[in-house]
């Protein structure tokens, strides 16, 4: 009788088991088909935000920009070949979110309201997406985007920030124990992802 009871209770387990483990494939399934949906409903929206800003990529080609301005385009182009190669290997999030950042430095460089960035009424443009860049040269981080501005800290060479707006050659950034100010857009770089590729 306690033979048999045991062999029950043992032959349950293994049934539990075996459920556990069904239900376990089964949701991650379900969470490989999620994502599959997700690049294809994303591909189609991808593929705009990248023409768009090649089409307003394009348009720059025929303006004379400053030294600061063509930095910005540089940057800008930089972020949209990251675009396409994540598309090309089916990242589509990763290509929208590369196309938008580069359209936000060329939004910088064409909106009206910074065409003459030492005016007083000269605005300060706020990315809708954040850019991660990296330091190219040691670079100092000031409080206003101006030369002669108290200077919060120095940058070394490769260190991680995240832009948040731009003024007339400078961006506004964050760096990774949270230190902001201004920097001058040409002693930085694009951070590009190495994941290029969807799992």
């Amino acid at each position: 009788m306690i033979a048999e009871r045991d062999e029950l209770i043992r032959s349950l387990n293994a049934r539990e088991l075996d459920q556990a483990h069904a239900l376990r494939e089964t949701a991650s399934e379900i969470s490989r088909a999620q994502n599959k949906l997700y690049r294809l409903a994303t591909q189609p929206e991808a593929a705009s935000r990248i023409a768009e800003a090649e089409v307003a990529a394009l348009a720059l080609k025929q303006t004379e920009l400053s030294e600061s301005d063509a930095a910005l385009q540089f940057l800008a182009r930089r972020l949209l070949d990251a675009a396409m190669v994540a598309y090309e290997h089916k990242n589509y999030s990763s290509a929208m979110s590369y196309a938008a950042q580069s359209g936000e430095f060329i939004d910088a460089i064409i909106n009206p309201a910074r065409k003459n960035p030492g005016a007083q009424d000269a605005v300060i443009l706020s990315f809708r997406t954040p850019v991660l860049l990296f330091v190219t040269q040691v670079g100092s981080l000031r409080t206003d985007p101006d030369s002669h501005s108290r200077v919060v800290g120095l940058l070394k060479k490769n260190t991680s920030l995240t832009a948040t707006a731009y003024h007339g050659g400078w961006l506004h950034v964050q760096t990774e124990d949270n230190l902001s100010g201004w920097i001058q857009n040409l002693l930085v770089d694009i951070q590009i992802s190495n994941r290029n590729s969807e799992k």
